[in-house]
């Protein structure tokens, strides 16, 4: 089978500046699939002898979706350096243009729908962009980086290492929802025997308080793990779950644990109270598409809303936070309709926007709320 494109390039790259001792920088969205990735690269890359001089996560709610030219201007005492960006970037033309100037050397390693021109990075590694071979296209980004990770560990990467991989791939990949055939089917198969025979400390506390191994093994019994690691520490940039996969006693990350089982508890509390209220104000009407402002806490609890309506109503749901002059908004929608597209035909009003065919990310200034909410429903018509 051929491979997909640029994987080996990416990873002779990552290995050139381990060799020259280059700085380099990584940065990934903050949901399972984002903190999954980042793991695999940084482990790989500590495993030969590197070490990663910044990390960090995105923070959708402050900074929009992607990588915004705020978080950039961050990372340019780093520069010149090698940056790498997870589950996100395919969409950041701008961006990216700019961190070359600045001296960067970008690889991006993203999963996500590509709408318009690649952006400049030095190596892209996605199976959707034109001309890659590899019939697979719907792995997860920690899938991609998995695949980037192997070929960084070369041929001496023992059963040990390989399976340290895989028990990170497996989370992202069924918390991303990605269809369990073909690749993936391996990941999961591969992934659930290791997570099983783990010796990581994040896993065995997990594995303590909750199961999953019990037989037989399926991604059910993921749930609870990846409820867990999935959970954001509002106000913070580094998600909870890094640093339970990254403790290197069981009680660090225990001390983790607890603080976000209580944080979830807050979480589903607040998700099935604005949906109660939203389906009120619905009502038994039989709307084309859902369009609605909500307050939330936190704009990571939109995703859940959403997808709690498209269950109830089979419709394309669009919600979103009111921030000062613009909103940040998440969307979810039945398999007929295909969310990336429909907000590439709304372009022009929309700041930013990206991810996949059933769920994504927008961002979109408060003017053109009604323009952007008029646009959505023509396609629904």
């Amino acid at each position: 089978m051929d491979e997909i494109l640029n994987v080996s390039k990416a990873a002779r790259r990552i290995r050139k500046a381990v060799k020259h001792q280059e700085r380099i920088v990584l940065f990934s969205d903050s949901d399972m699939d984002g903190i999954s990735s980042i793991l695999i690269l940084e482990e790989a890359i500590e495993h030969i002898g590197g070490k990663v001089d910044h990390m960090a996560f995105s923070n959708r709610e402050r900074d929009g979706y992607g990588m915004a030219l705020s978080v950039l201007e961050s990372f340019r005492e780093y520069a010149p350096a090698l940056l790498v960006l997870t589950d996100l970037g395919i969409g950041n033309r701008e961006e990216i243009r700019q961190a070359r100037e600045m001296g960067f050397d970008v690889i991006v390693i993203d999963h996500h729908e590509i709408s318009g021109d690649l952006p400049p990075a030095n190596i892209i590694v996605n199976p959707k962009q034109p001309k890659d071979p590899y019939v697979f296209k719907t792995l997860a980004a920690c899938g991609l980086a998995m695949k980037v990770a192997e070929r960084v560990l070369g041929s001496k990467a023992t059963k040990s290492d390989k399976d340290c991989i895989v028990e990170l791939a497996v989370l992202g990949t069924v918390a991303d929802l990605m269809p369990l055939e073909q690749d993936n089917r391996e990941i999961v198969e591969r992934g659930l025997l290791a997570l099983c025979s783990s010796s990581r400390a994040g896993i065995l506390e997990l594995r303590s308080r909750h199961n999953f191994c019990l037989d037989p093994m399926s991604t059910e019994n993921l749930d609870y793990p990846i409820s867990i690691l999935g959970a954001r520490d509002r106000g913070e940039d580094i998600p909870g779950g890094y640093y339970i996969l990254r403790a290197t006693t069981q009680q660090e990350a225990k001390n983790t644990i607890l603080r976000l089982e209580r944080a979830r508890k807050t979480k589903d509390r607040e998700v099935q109270k604005v949906a109660t209220l939203l389906k009120e104000r619905i009502g038994t009407s039989s709307p084309a598409l859902i369009f609605e402002e909500v307050k939330v806490s936190d704009f990571v609890l939109l995703g859940s809303i959403a997808n709690i309506l498209v269950r109830e109503y089979d419709v394309p749901v669009f919600l979103h936070k009111r921030k000062a002059g613009a909103s940040v908004g998440s969307t979810r929608a039945p398999k007929s309709f295909h969310v990336v597209k429909a907000m590439a035909k709304c372009k022009d009003l929309l700041s930013a926007f990206g991810g996949h065919p059933g769920a994504a990310g927008f961002r979109v200034e408060n003017k053109n709320i009604e323009k952007f909410r008029e646009c959505l429903y023509s396609q629904c018509i």
